[in-house]
Protein backbone atom coordinates (compact mmCIF):
# COMPACT_ATOMS: atom_id res chain seq x y z
CA UNK A 1 0.00 0.00 0.00
CA UNK A 2 2.77 2.34 1.02
CA UNK A 3 4.40 1.76 -2.42
CA UNK A 4 1.24 2.36 -4.30
CA UNK A 5 0.87 6.10 -2.63
CA UNK A 6 5.03 6.96 -3.80
CA UNK A 7 3.92 5.68 -7.00
CA UNK A 8 0.82 7.82 -7.55
CA UNK A 9 2.66 10.90 -5.69
CA UNK A 10 5.43 10.46 -8.27
CA UNK A 11 3.16 10.39 -11.35
CA UNK A 12 1.06 13.37 -9.67
CA UNK A 13 4.73 15.29 -9.53
CA UNK A 14 6.16 14.47 -12.90
CA UNK A 15 2.15 15.39 -14.20
CA UNK A 16 2.72 19.03 -13.04
CA UNK A 17 6.12 19.05 -14.35
CA UNK A 18 5.10 18.27 -17.40
CA UNK A 19 2.10 20.61 -17.48
CA UNK A 20 3.93 23.41 -16.41
CA UNK A 21 6.56 23.11 -19.22
CA UNK A 22 6.31 26.21 -21.78
CA UNK A 23 4.65 25.58 -25.25
CA UNK A 24 7.42 27.18 -27.40
CA UNK A 25 8.64 25.45 -29.64
CA UNK A 26 12.09 23.59 -29.82
CA UNK A 27 13.62 26.19 -32.34
CA UNK A 28 12.56 29.18 -29.96
CA UNK A 29 14.27 27.75 -26.35
CA UNK A 30 17.56 26.75 -28.68
CA UNK A 31 20.16 29.49 -27.54
CA UNK A 32 21.21 31.45 -30.54
CA UNK A 33 24.87 32.62 -30.47
CA UNK A 34 25.78 36.60 -31.39
CA UNK A 35 28.18 38.21 -33.82
CA UNK A 36 30.09 39.02 -30.27
CA UNK A 37 30.41 34.83 -29.72
CA UNK A 38 32.42 34.26 -32.42
CA UNK A 39 34.77 38.00 -31.88
CA UNK A 40 34.67 36.91 -28.10
CA UNK A 41 35.79 40.77 -27.06
CA UNK A 42 38.30 41.11 -24.17
CA UNK A 43 39.52 44.36 -23.66
CA UNK A 44 41.39 46.10 -26.70
CA UNK A 45 41.87 42.77 -28.05
CA UNK A 46 42.09 42.20 -31.45
CA UNK A 47 39.83 38.79 -32.07
CA UNK A 48 39.19 36.43 -28.69
CA UNK A 49 41.49 37.99 -26.75
CA UNK A 50 44.62 37.63 -29.27
CA UNK A 51 46.80 40.48 -30.51
CA UNK A 52 49.04 40.43 -33.48
CA UNK A 53 52.57 39.99 -32.62
CA UNK A 54 51.10 37.70 -29.89
CA UNK A 55 52.72 34.11 -29.96
CA UNK A 56 51.68 30.70 -30.35
CA UNK A 57 51.42 29.88 -26.48
CA UNK A 58 49.54 33.02 -25.92
CA UNK A 59 46.50 32.68 -28.45
CA UNK A 60 46.59 28.96 -27.67
CA UNK A 61 46.01 30.18 -23.34
CA UNK A 62 42.95 32.51 -24.95
CA UNK A 63 41.17 30.36 -27.78
CA UNK A 64 38.71 28.41 -26.02
CA UNK A 65 37.37 26.36 -29.56
CA UNK A 66 38.50 22.42 -30.69
CA UNK A 67 41.83 22.50 -31.87
CA UNK A 68 42.55 20.95 -35.35
CA UNK A 69 46.06 21.78 -36.16
CA UNK A 70 48.41 23.07 -33.51
CA UNK A 71 52.26 23.82 -34.74
CA UNK A 72 54.51 26.69 -34.40
CA UNK A 73 53.55 28.29 -37.21
CA UNK A 74 49.50 27.68 -37.20
CA UNK A 75 46.84 27.06 -35.20
CA UNK A 76 43.89 25.61 -36.51
CA UNK A 77 40.09 26.19 -34.20
CA UNK A 78 36.85 25.19 -35.16
CA UNK A 79 33.39 25.71 -33.39
CA UNK A 80 30.13 25.80 -34.21
CA UNK A 81 27.14 28.37 -33.65
CA UNK A 82 23.79 28.69 -34.07
CA UNK A 83 22.66 32.07 -35.01
CA UNK A 84 19.16 33.51 -35.94
CA UNK A 85 20.04 32.87 -38.78
CA UNK A 86 20.95 30.01 -38.86
CA UNK A 87 23.72 27.11 -37.85
CA UNK A 88 27.26 27.87 -39.14
CA UNK A 89 30.50 26.37 -38.72
CA UNK A 90 33.75 28.53 -37.90
CA UNK A 91 37.46 27.72 -39.14
CA UNK A 92 39.95 29.82 -37.14
CA UNK A 93 43.38 30.03 -38.79
CA UNK A 94 46.39 31.57 -36.96
CA UNK A 95 49.06 31.98 -38.46
CA UNK A 96 52.97 32.80 -36.95
CA UNK A 97 56.17 34.17 -38.24
CA UNK A 98 59.42 34.70 -36.39
CA UNK A 99 58.00 37.94 -35.28
CA UNK A 100 54.49 36.28 -33.85
CA UNK A 101 51.36 36.45 -35.02
CA UNK A 102 50.42 37.84 -38.43
CA UNK A 103 47.46 36.67 -39.54
CA UNK A 104 44.15 35.52 -38.59
CA UNK A 105 41.70 34.20 -41.14
CA UNK A 106 38.38 33.29 -39.70
CA UNK A 107 36.34 31.27 -42.22
CA UNK A 108 32.43 31.17 -42.02
CA UNK A 109 30.63 27.87 -43.18
CA UNK A 110 26.78 28.40 -43.05
CA UNK A 111 24.89 25.08 -43.46
CA UNK A 112 21.97 27.08 -45.92
CA UNK A 113 22.26 29.54 -48.33
CA UNK A 114 20.83 32.40 -47.14
CA UNK A 115 22.50 32.72 -44.18
CA UNK A 116 25.60 34.78 -45.70
CA UNK A 117 23.40 37.79 -46.94
CA UNK A 118 22.01 38.00 -43.38
CA UNK A 119 25.41 36.98 -41.39
CA UNK A 120 27.28 39.84 -43.76
CA UNK A 121 25.50 42.75 -42.12
CA UNK A 122 26.39 41.36 -38.61
CA UNK A 123 29.61 41.25 -38.84
CA UNK A 124 29.67 44.93 -40.89
CA UNK A 125 28.04 46.23 -38.03
CA UNK A 126 30.60 45.07 -35.36
CA UNK A 127 33.51 46.16 -37.85
CA UNK A 128 32.39 49.53 -38.16
CA UNK A 129 31.43 49.63 -33.95
CA UNK A 130 34.67 49.15 -33.39
CA UNK A 131 37.24 50.37 -36.49
CA UNK A 132 35.07 52.89 -37.82
CA UNK A 133 33.45 53.27 -41.90
CA UNK A 134 34.41 50.21 -44.19
CA UNK A 135 35.88 51.09 -47.65
CA UNK A 136 35.04 48.86 -50.53
CA UNK A 137 37.47 46.60 -52.21
CA UNK A 138 36.26 44.99 -54.90
CA UNK A 139 33.13 42.60 -53.59
CA UNK A 140 35.07 43.16 -49.93
CA UNK A 141 34.92 45.70 -47.66
CA UNK A 142 38.02 47.05 -45.71
CA UNK A 143 38.89 48.08 -42.76
CA UNK A 144 41.57 49.37 -41.10
CA UNK A 145 43.75 49.81 -37.73
CA UNK A 146 46.84 49.90 -35.94
CA UNK A 147 48.66 46.68 -34.05
CA UNK A 148 50.06 47.34 -30.63
CA UNK A 149 53.11 47.55 -32.07
CA UNK A 150 51.86 50.61 -34.47
CA UNK A 151 51.96 48.48 -37.61
CA UNK A 152 48.94 48.33 -39.83
CA UNK A 153 46.64 45.68 -39.70
CA UNK A 154 43.90 45.07 -42.26
CA UNK A 155 41.13 43.73 -41.83
CA UNK A 156 39.27 42.20 -45.18
CA UNK A 157 35.17 40.74 -44.83
CA UNK A 158 33.28 38.91 -48.18
CA UNK A 159 31.21 36.80 -49.22
CA UNK A 160 32.69 33.98 -51.62
CA UNK A 161 29.93 31.74 -51.31
CA UNK A 162 29.92 32.17 -55.45
CA UNK A 163 33.49 31.38 -56.12
CA UNK A 164 33.42 28.25 -53.45
CA UNK A 165 30.38 27.16 -54.73
CA UNK A 166 29.22 26.41 -51.47
CA UNK A 167 28.16 29.50 -48.32
CA UNK A 168 31.09 30.89 -47.37
CA UNK A 169 32.16 34.22 -45.69
CA UNK A 170 35.89 35.07 -45.13
CA UNK A 171 37.36 37.45 -42.81
CA UNK A 172 41.15 38.47 -42.32
CA UNK A 173 43.04 40.36 -40.14
CA UNK A 174 46.51 40.51 -41.98
CA UNK A 175 49.17 42.72 -40.97
CA UNK A 176 50.97 42.86 -44.14
CA UNK A 177 54.73 43.22 -44.99
CA UNK A 178 55.67 47.21 -46.12
CA UNK A 179 56.03 46.30 -49.82
CA UNK A 180 52.43 44.45 -49.85
CA UNK A 181 50.74 47.71 -49.18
Amino acid sequence: MKTLKLYSLLILLISIGVSCQSDKPAEEKEKKDSIDSVFQPVDDALFRGSNIGDNPGQVRNDEKSIIVTDTDSLLHYQNTYTFESGVSDVEVYYTFDEFGLFEIQVDFYPKNAETPGKLMPKIESYLTTRFGNSKALGTAKRWTTNSSSNNLVEITLSDESDDAEVPFVSLNFLEPLPDEI
